[in-house]
């Protein structure tokens, strides 16, 4: 059972890690992001290919049951054994889908999973009234504690220091012409920095995309509330992560727009008049 379960983890991991980098678009395979229903096909296909082969390999289809046919006995799967392939085919596609959302990490992905059994398990085994074991009890317990954390933590606002920028605003903003960008301002290169207090102190004024974070730095930073607008003085700019290339392609167009306003208040303030020669 040990080794069993040591070569289900060192196939299982490569495989959550490969799924993850298409969807995000950060192989050498594809540039641009994959959607799980694009992977899905080719999921199910190797899948199928590779349980033909482990099947072929452990001789376990000699297991199955025998039909008289044509004066041949074929191997025929039972209701159990359609009904646990039907379910595990369901199993294959969830998996798939789960390690395609974006911004959501595999870490979080094997926890919500790998805690709903351990949390389901004993309790289907209590309601059938079989015996259930200490351990499993105490799987369940902190189960329920490490998903109640990590839930907990799903919408702090604090972002992943030196969280590279989305695959879909960096496309988003290559269709405004800022694909070979020098230094520092290339998007590849951009990384998020939380904000501290430090850096309230430190700044000039902040430009923030919606009243809620324009409240959020106001209430970390009350002395910087004054230099803390929105970059869109009109209105909140929608944050598109998750969403459609589309969506990213509409907020970087909607930045661009408020990024020229709010330069040309600042260029309107700190250019002098030309002088009139009068006294």
């Amino acid at each position: 059972m040990g080794w069993l379960t040591f070569g289900y983890f060192i196939s299982y991991i490569p495989y959550a890690m490969l799924v993850k980098a298409l969807a995000s678009g950060v192989t050498p395979l594809s540039s641009q992001q994959v959607s799980g229903y694009e992977m899905l096909p080719a999921a199910v296909l190797g899948q199928l290919v590779a349980m033909v082969f482990l099947l072929a390999l452990t001789g376990r289809w000699r297991h199955l049951r025998r039909r008289e046919t044509g004066g041949h006995r074929i191997p025929v799967a039972g209701r159990e054994t359609l009904a646990a392939g039907f379910f595990t085919s369901l199993i294959v596609g969830a998996t798939t889908m789960n390690y395609t959302f974006s911004g959501v990490s595999i870490l979080f992905m094997l926890l919500l999973m790998r805690g709903g059994v351990l949390i389901l398990s004993p309790l289907i085994d209590a309601a059938r009234k079989r015996r259930v074991m200490k351990n499993s009890w105490a799987g369940l317990c902190l189960s329920l504690l490490a998903v109640s954390v990590a839930l907990a933590d799903v919408h702090s606002p604090t972002p992943l220091p030196a969280h590279p920028m989305a695959p879909g605003a960096r496309s988003a903003l290559a269709g405004l012409g800022l694909r070979r960008v020098p230094g520092r301002g290339n998007p590849r290169r951009h990384r998020a920095r939380p904000i501290t207090s430090e850096l309230c102190r430190v700044s000039s004024v902040f430009y923030c995309m919606t009243r809620a974070h324009r409240d959020r730095v106001s209430a970390l930073a009350p002395e910087a509330a004054s230099r803390t607008v929105r970059l869109d003085p009109h209105g909140d700019i929608p944050d598109p992560h998750g969403q459609s290339p589309e969506a990213y392609r509409r907020c970087a167009q909607h930045l661009q727009r408020a990024v020229r306003l709010r330069l040309g208040e600042l260029t309107a303030v700190h250019v002098p008049l030309p002088s009139t020669g009068r006294g």
